[in-house]
């Protein structure tokens, strides 16, 4: 377990580490499914349903016992991808979830829907079999996750943000803990980059004539600044950060419409 002391907790690993974590005994009243399992369930789902897994991503605590994955599917919309995203934990602090998330083609930024679905509790009825039953209805729902995110995400785009609440926005950015006070200035560096849009086109000569366009500020660029932040974090931390962002974002939107 050393090789998971050393890579877990802080960022996003390979899956063969997350399949080496054991599973631990059953008890009469607590069957634990390992996270190997859990992968192959979701898996087979997914190919049931006829739809391919362009890239995979996992972060573990750093005794192993709770996973997070994230699944980007071959499943393109809006220049974004659907990702099924899950955790499950064998040390019964968690129930094993399934939820729905996107991922942004050219920037690479993860953004997931607030809302996990339950999966079950660990019990002793959960074998094989039904496991793959649930991983077939956990991925119908969070299919759904998926287009909520996608239509409220696109909705962002119409709502302008002046410089006042701009700002305004960024406290509160903070105070849901959607990224540090120390992060501030990089939050404000990131979103400069959301403002800036990249038109490429090319001359007779096939060289590249790109041309940068700045769009106004919006909820959609605060949500790619924030966004942007989480690349490097691991998945556990832009869970929690997403359902921050997600409702300071709607908190706006409430107030706007007052």
């Amino acid at each position: 377990m050393s090789k998971l002391i050393t890579h877990a907790g802080t960022r996003r690993i390979d899956e063969g580490i997350v399949r080496s974590v054991p599973e631990p005994e059953f008890t009469k009243t607590w069957h634990p499914v390992s996270h190997s399992r859990v992968i192959d369930a979701l898996q087979g789902a997914v190919i049931e349903a006829g739809l391919g897994i362009r890239e995979r991503e996992y972060s573990l605590n750093h005794s192993g016992t709770r996973m997070f994955g994230s699944w980007t599917l071959d499943h393109m919309v809006n220049g974004s991808a659907y990702c099924l995203v899950f955790r499950n934990s064998i040390d019964k602090s968690m129930l094993l979830g399934v939820g729905g998330g996107l991922k942004a083609f050219i920037c690479d930024n993860l953004a997931i829907w607030a809302e996990f679905l339950a999966f079950s509790k660990h019990t002793s009825g959960l074998d094989d079999d039904r496991l793959v039953e649930m991983s077939q209805d956990a991925l119908t729902g969070a299919w759904g996750h998926m287009e909520k995110l996608d239509h409220w995400h696109r909705s962002l785009k119409t709502v302008d943000v002046p410089a006042q609440q701009f700002k305004e926005i960024a406290y509160d950015l903070m105070d849901n803990n959607v990224f540090a006070p120390s992060r501030l200035k990089a939050f404000q560096e990131a979103h400069e980059e959301e403002r800036s849009l990249i038109k490429v086109s090319y001359d007779f000569t096939g060289r590249n004539l790109a041309t940068h366009y700045d769009r106004p500020t919006s909820l959609h660029t605060i949500h790619g600044a924030c966004t942007r932040l989480m690349r490097t974090e691991n998945l556990f931390q832009v869970a929690d950060r997403n359902r921050g962002l997600i409702r300071v974002c709607d908190d706006y939107l409430e107030r706007r419409a007052a």
